[in-house]
């Protein structure tokens, strides 16, 4: 158990920190601005891929059932909410400081694992670790030369996301006993119809595919990393 608690938490950093540079590089270098249009490529493939897994291997994904998608949208709404709050963030924040932002989710995690999941108080050390952290995090924000507050309150907005998708998985996990690949599934279609809306909405669907079809062979291997990253992330999450 131990172990397996360690791999997940290294995987999950590795692939975040990948994540952050993956996605500052399309983003911003290669102004690829569309968010929604980056995340329904990663949920297409991410269901894609578990279908094909569900259909052919004897693995525990059912098939997407709306009773039991419903179950899992309050997590699915926390995730959309983060991942848009995270590439908005970091198209106006350096990778450094937006890290350090995300420091502060622990916080936040500690305080609702209180609150809703009904946990024990956190011992004292495990509590101080935590505020040193976020007191470290404010002081490194009060001296970024290149402060944008639209970015770090966007940053911010994420860590609530974040802590309340971690949390949220967490109970579906413990108390509703859903399986890993399972929630990825059930996550993966729920926010599927979503992003791929609002691209639509906001009119990036059709120049996103406009660029992306005249891309070069480096963007569409760096676009490929993200998307295939994007869901051995959200694997990591779950795995947690």
């Amino acid at each position: 158990r131990l172990l397996h608690m360690i791999g997940a938490a290294v995987l999950y950093g590795f692939c975040s920190l990948s994540m952050n540079f993956l996605n500052k590089a399309i983003l911003s270098s290669y102004s690829f601005n569309f968010p929604f249009f980056i995340m329904s490529s990663q949920m297409l493939v991410t269901v894609i891929v578990l279908d094909i897994i569900r259909v052919f291997t004897d693995s525990s994904i059912t098939k997407y059932d709306f009773s039991e998608g419903k179950k899992f949208l309050p997590a699915s709404v926390c995730f959309l909410l983060h991942t848009i709050l995270s590439l908005t963030a970091l198209h106006g924040m350096n990778i450094p400081m937006y890290g350090a932002i995300t420091r502060c989710t622990p916080l936040v995690n500690l305080l609702l694992a209180v609150v809703y999941l009904r946990k024990p108080n956190p011992s004292p050390p495990l509590l101080c670790s935590v505020l040193v952290i976020t007191a470290g995090v404010l002081i490194a924000s009060a001296g970024d030369l290149q402060f944008d507050a639209w970015a770090y309150f966007m940053g911010s907005l994420a860590c609530f996301a974040q802590a309340g998708y971690f949390t949220l998985v967490q109970k579906d996990a413990e108390v509703n006993k859903m399986r890993t690949l399972q929630m990825l599934h059930l996550n993966a279609w729920n926010t599927l119809p979503i992003f791929i809306l609002l691209s639509i909405l906001v009119g990036e669907f059709l120049p996103a595919s406009s660029q992306l079809s005249q891309s070069s062979m480096e963007f569409l291997f760096l676009y490929t990393l993200l998307v295939l990253s994007g869901g051995v992330l959200m694997f990591s999450v779950f795995l947690c």
